[in-house]
């Protein structure tokens, strides 16, 4: 072979060499550029057959005279409708029957609502969850107003569980309405308590033991939640404008520097900073109430820094229906305890086992049950709250505030949650 035959086959070969490496590179390029925006693809909806939502869907359809059924669990304002009367209630429960019969048979089986990933999506399911919970509280204020004091307990119960299964498979809204139906199940459930026989007690303690087993840990609700707002976000991040979304949280964009600021930082940009932001709050909800209070919070980037704040206020209204259901069921258990014994026990843990199985925990406290004293004839129940501070039964109080409101709790609120004064 000729010097120049040689030289010209070494020429070609770089010439190849380097195509190929540019085709190489290219390719890459494009590869890395079209890689999906999320780190792991979004997990489908698995909904369980049979599936009490359907239930709940038809008793919804079969519920009548809604409007009467409201205004019975609602205290009246001036100039509103009064309530309405013992017999009025009784025509109205005895007419929605079947929508009650629908709602009890969905109590057998596991509920997940099915939930479309998007912004524009509804939720019709939860929005109407309230006004079956509604239904109960009726059917237990009727039952309490004959002086069927275990029916009307019963009643409570069976709107705990339809509060509790609601939560299942839900994102933050789902389970911010869980929690709504559990309030007003538990609202006269205290007041029936005072009526009932020690046998009674125990029997309700029992179920309500076996229900609080049940309740939704708040990371399954932060898991769900996570997949829903990537779900929507990726939509959205599929249209030409879809940075006007994302500046100043959800709320359209107010400048035209603003606009051009966030589509600068790229899609994957704010997709990373929403993983991120996601697994610290998942894995603060795996440490107690008390340190994620004290956690310092990283900084991410809009939308997420705006999301947090959110998401710990949820996390308290979590833990304040998981703290009221333990004092509802300890305060079950006293009850017995004193119908039997002619006292209250001095300590909670003269309860276990003959009881309970054990003290219920404090969501709100580092470790350990809820708080409890006895005093003479009477005792005082509590969590510590959502100040994460023990005030030994100091019950939270808002004295600028009327009626029901003046005992609210609310994520500032200083002070602790007493069983039967803080709803």
């Amino acid at each position: 072979m000729s010097e120049n035959k040689r030289k010209r086959r070494i020429v070609s070969y770089l010439v190849t060499g380097v195509l190929l490496a540019l085709v190489g590179g290219v390719m890459g390029a494009l590869k890395w550029a079209n890689r999906p925006l999320l780190d792991e693809p979004i997990p489908p909806q698995v909904l369980p057959n049979p599936n009490a939502a359907d239930y709940y869907k038809r008793a919804l359809e079969l519920q009548v005279d809604a409007e009467l059924i409201g205004r019975s669990v609602t205290t009246p304002g001036p100039g509103d409708p009064p309530l309405p009367t013992a017999a009025e209630l009784d025509a109205a429960l005895a007419r929605n029957g079947a929508a009650l019969a629908e709602l009890r048979k969905g109590l057998a089986f596991p509920c997940v609502f099915p939930c479309e990933r998007s912004f524009s999506a509804k939720f019709p399911d939860y929005a109407h969850s309230e006004q079956l919970a509604r239904l109960l509280r009726a059917e237990a204020l009727a039952r309490a107003a004959r002086e069927d004091w275990s029916g009307a307990m019963d009643s409570s119960l069976d709107g705990l569980q339809f509060g509790l299964s609601v939560a299942h498979g839900a994102n933050l809204l789902g389970d911010l309405v869980a929690i709504a139906c559990q309030a007003i199940a538990r609202r006269d459930a205290w007041d029936y308590a005072d009526h009932l026989s020690a046998a009674s007690c125990r029997r309700a303690a029992a179920r309500l033991s076996d229900l609080m087993t049940h309740q939704v840990p708040l990371r399954e609700v932060l898991v769900q939640e996570k997949w829903m707002l990537l779900g929507s976000v990726v939509k959205v991040l599929d249209e030409p404008h879809w940075a006007e979304h994302f500046v100043g949280g959800v709320s359209p964009a107010k400048s035209a520097a603003d606009k051009a600021r966030m589509a600068l930082r790229g899609r994957r940009a704010v997709v990373h900073e929403l993983q991120a932001g996601y697994a610290w709050a998942i894995g603060l909800a795996e440490r107690t109430y008390g340190e994620s209070l004290v956690a310092p919070r990283p900084r991410f980037g809009t939308p997420t820094d705006e999301l947090l704040p959110v998401l710990a206020k949820a996390a308290h209204r979590h833990y304040f229906g998981e703290a009221e259901n333990g004092l509802l069921l300890v305060t079950l258990t006293l009850r017995a305890f004193k119908l039997e014994h002619g006292a209250h026990p001095d300590r909670l843990d003269r309860l276990v086992p003959e009881y309970l199985p054990r003290i219920p925990r404090d969501p709100y406290a580092a470790s350990g049950p809820l708080s409890y004293r006895r005093d003479a004839a009477k005792y005082v129940l509590w969590s510590i709250g959502p100040d994460a501070h023990d005030d030994g039964g100091k019950a939270i109080d808002n004295p600028g505030e009327a009626g029901s409101k003046r005992r609210l709790v609310q994520f500032e609120s200083k002070g602790d949650i007493v069983a039967g004064v803080n709803p």
